[in-house]
């Protein structure tokens, strides 16, 4: 789904950076980059800057749907790509365990019976 002024859902990742006691935050659509070393901070920050750019665009009528699907440098593309496939590992664990859950039982059987 692309992004349009009417509506956009923008994923956001916090991961850590090479600095140590440091993390970097993503805004993947809005190829938003911070880097801090308060992570409640830098998920407030990410997310006021991601809000503000969005109403800057939403407000201008010369300005594109396009600068809501922007794009970051590869490597964080392939981070978003490791994410993704992290969220379908998680959700795919969550129905087995559910269905773990509503279809196990046990039978004992034996020539006998």
């Amino acid at each position: 789904m692309r992004n349009t002024k009417e509506r956009a859902i923008l994923r956001f990742a916090i991961i850590p950076a090479k600095k140590k006691g440091f993390c970097i935050a993503l805004c993947f659509e809005l190829g938003l980059i911070m880097e801090g070393d308060d992570i409640f901070k830098l998920k407030a920050r990410i997310e006021k800057a991601a809000w503000d750019y969005f109403r800057t665009v939403v407000e201008d009528d010369q300005l594109g749907d396009d600068l809501l699907n922007q794009s970051l440098p590869k490597k964080y593309e392939l981070l978003l790509e490791k994410i993704k496939a992290e969220e379908l590992r998680r959700e795919w664990e969550d129905t087995v365990n559910r269905m773990k859950k509503i279809f196990m039982w046990r039978r004992t059987v034996s020539q006998e019976a």
